[in-house]
């Protein structure tokens, strides 16, 4: 099982999460970065994987409008794929 911690306080752009997220579920060299390639690429995950993101609260106040919508990609794609478990704690 792959775990993976998103750390809010930790997260300063988008585009680290992408990255975050790319190199540790292996994403393939076209993955965009997008929100579109995000759920293409979560929902096609063939191991157990589970997503934790903490300090989402301040995620939020980072991110703002942004951070929800990954946050509801995430959710969405675990929706879809029954092997990615996401956990989201304020």
């Amino acid at each position: 099982m792959i775990k993976l911690v998103l750390n809010g306080k930790e997260i300063s752009s988008e585009q680290q999460i992408h990255r975050l997220l790319a190199d540790a579920l292996d994403f393939p060299a076209w993955y965009g970065e997008n929100l579109d390639a995000l759920f293409d690429c979560i929902t096609d995950i063939t191991d157990d994987v589970e997503i934790s993101v903490v300090e989402s609260d301040d995620l939020v106040a980072r991110l703002g409008e942004r951070a929800l919508l990954i946050l509801t990609v995430l959710r969405d794609a675990a929706a879809e794929n029954s092997r990615l478990k996401i956990s989201v704690e304020k």
